[in-house]
């Protein structure tokens, strides 16, 4: 006779009888109306909880096109999707949710910050079209991917940032980018002086003022500084490179990139 955990090994394939014991203990897995599911769920969720990355990493592929199938099950596609981000396969978790019908503020959200990390600002503002409390990193990147899309009005970028002004230098320094890049000298400076104080160890910063400062007409108070600047960043910018920086007419605005990334989406899922 043929013990029921190798069946059960057989029938449920790679992952599932690492867990058998756990989800069912010495008893018969045809007791649990949907053993499947139970397998899947204790497959993405205990090898997180463990950080078994191998394991996830053919998992989360092996598994794609069952979760798909099981779309409905929102518990189970937000472990699925918490997995693929553990081991940075981006593109299956944002696949299975945009699978979702009617995906909540929170899956929408989650969404448009994996299109954002992966390189698709126009799919960022679909997804945060319409939802109004949004999470700090939602608004960042909703202004971000609205001015990559050809949106450049400072006060457009004001509303969506909103509060983050009094708070993240981030913030500041897109909206004084953006002044900047219209040609509103007084503006940008006042928006990089924020972003500055907010965040005086920050080199780009540092630069952005300076520019804004040198076309507002404080080249002494700019040349003034110097020391200050390179004790503060740490800057190891030559003087000659310094003048290359301090001559750019045009800026880009900042990318942000989410040393967290896991953590925000977890937030998002649970």
């Amino acid at each position: 006779m043929v013990e029921n955990q190798n069946l059960f090994d057989d029938f449920f394939g790679m992952g599932f009888g690492k867990a058998f014991k756990d989800i069912f203990g010495e008893g018969n897995p045809l007791c649990d109306p949907d053993p499947r599911r139970s397998g899947l769920m204790e497959t993405f969720v205990r090898e997180v909880e463990k950080g078994d990355r191998v394991f996830l990493e053919e998992a989360v592929i092996r598994y794609q096109a069952e979760v798909n199938e099981r779309i409905f099950d929102i518990p189970l596609v937000n472990a699925y999707v918490k997995a693929s981000v553990f081991v940075e396969n981006l593109p299956a978790g944002y696949d299975s949710l945009n699978r979702i019908k009617d995906p909540s503020p929170n899956h929408r959200q989650a969404m448009a910050i994996l299109a954002y990390e992966m390189g698709k600002p126009h799919e960022v503002l679909r997804h945060l079209k319409g939802i109004e409390e949004k999470v700090t990193s939602a608004r960042i990147i909703y202004s971000l991917s609205s001015y990559i899309e050809g949106d450049s009005s400072p006060s457009y970028h004001s509303e969506i940032l909103g509060s983050l002004l009094e708070s993240s230098d981030l913030a500041n320094a897109i909206i004084g980018i953006i002044y900047f890049n219209s040609g509103d000298m007084q503006k940008a400076e006042e928006f990089f002086e924020k972003a500055t104080r907010l965040s005086p160890k920050f080199e780009m910063h540092q630069l952005n003022l300076m520019r804004a400062k040198v076309r507002n007409g404080k080249v002494s108070e700019v040349y003034s500084g110097m020391n200050n600047f390179y004790v503060e960043t740490g800057s190891r910018l030559s003087a000659d490179e310094m003048m290359e920086e301090l001559k750019k007419d045009s800026l880009q605005v900042p990318s942000l990139r989410m040393r967290n990334l896991f953590e925000v989406v977890k937030n998002l899922m649970d």
